[in-house]
């Protein structure tokens, strides 16, 4: 669920996201990129299903203009 900037394969995108994809490679290639990792979008999941089940989560989806400050301050 880590992975360091410094890794000899280049990750999938859909693993680490665009950004860190592109450092990763730059490093290898020999750029200078400074030590530093990524947490994988698998480190999110059980955020991101708890985030879902949550009222609130829905509030915001809903986009109501006039409800949705409270709802992102509740969710926060």
């Amino acid at each position: 669920m880590i992975v360091p900037f410094d890794v000899e394969q280049l990750p999938p995108l859909q693993v680490v996201g665009s950004k860190a994809r592109e450092l990763i490679g730059l490093g290898s290639e020999g750029f200078p990129v400074p030590p530093g990792f990524v947490l994988t979008t698998a480190f999110f999941d059980p955020l991101s299903d708890e985030l879902e089940r949550a009222p609130e989560w829905r509030d915001i989806l809903a986009g109501d203009g006039e409800r949705l400050g409270e709802a992102v301050d509740a969710a926060s």
